[in-house]
């Protein structure tokens, strides 16, 4: 018999957001981190974080899960700005 995956369609509802100091040039995507709620086609609900671009326009930059980020203290600065923010 054959097993048949299927797979998942997720909408992420942003519950809130930080940025770094250092903002991004006008004109380039700007990095945030932020607190979300993953809601699955099958019902299920995943509270969790993400780093994901914005373009300038203020869109999000989809990029299937996978946000470079430039070093590893602006990663540092954007959870320490959530943490002091009370996420957890």
């Amino acid at each position: 018999m054959h097993n048949e995956k299927k797979s998942l369609s997720a909408r992420v509802v942003v519950l809130d957001e930080v940025l770094p100091d250092e903002l991004a040039q006008e004109g380039e995507n700007q990095i945030t981190f932020q607190k979300v709620i993953y809601t699955y086609s099958n019902g299920d609900n995943q509270q969790g974080y993400r780093f994901v671009y914005r373009r300038p326009n203020g869109h999000i930059q989809g990029a299937r899960g996978q946000a470079c980020i430039a070093n590893l203290k602006i990663a540092k600065e954007l959870i320490s700005k959530a943490e002091a923010k009370g996420w957890s």
